[in-house]
């Protein structure tokens, strides 16, 4: 797997891109389940928020990617961490 030869050589688990994402950010924002649980196994405690203060949790439930939220749900992710716009949203709203 492509993925699990990334993971065993990325150093740094937090890098970004130019939106301040983080691979954790884009499994999550596009539903990849299999990455996500990869990912949340080689590095537990990580957690980010992107250029728009959104969390993986965030994205993931914006998309409704309900299997990734549930899989960083079980992981620890705080569903009360608020993204920072107007609306005030938190993780799973409507």
């Amino acid at each position: 797997e492509v993925v699990a030869i990334l993971l065993e050589e990325l150093t740094d688990p937090t890098i970004r891109n130019n939106k301040l994402e983080t691979p954790l950010d884009l499994a999550a924002l596009y539903g990849r389940l299999r990455v996500v649980k990869m990912i949340i196994k080689a590095y537990p405690n990580l957690m980010s928020c992107n250029t728009r203060k959104h969390t993986p949790l965030h994205l993931a439930a914006r998309n409704g990617h309900k299997a990734v939220v549930q899989e960083l749900l079980e992981a620890g992710m705080d569903v009360s961490c608020q993204v920072s716009n107007f609306l005030k949203n938190v993780a799973l709203f409507k």
